[in-house]
């Protein structure tokens, strides 16, 4: 009668790791759980310890991350997003006639 080899611990499935960090992302995770975790830590940063002169470059970072985000886990289309930013963009460069005023 042959003996069953039991499976060695190396091939056996392991549950994937618990992402909780940027390094995690990057060493055991996707580009995605990566966008994740830095989006979390820019958020972090921007709540609690940002200095008046780095707000605005934390939350151009954060947009930029969450757009990225966004684009790879199909919550908006690529197009999509385009359009709203130059839509957004051109609203805010419209002169103000003084005949309004």
């Amino acid at each position: 009668m042959a003996t069953r080899k039991t499976p060695s611990r190396s091939t056996t499935t392991r549950r994937p790791k618990k992402i909780e960090s940027v390094h995690d992302a990057v060493v055991h995770g996707s580009k995605i759980d990566e966008l994740h975790q830095i989006r979390l830590v820019l958020a972090r940063a921007i709540d609690e310890h940002a200095a008046p002169k780095d707000l605005a470059a934390l939350t151009k970072r954060l947009q930029d991350a969450t757009a990225e985000y966004e684009t790879l886990t199909g919550a908006v289309k690529p197009e999509t997003a385009t359009k709203e930013v130059t839509a957004n963009a051109s609203k805010r460069r419209q002169p103000v006639s003084l005949k309004a005023l």
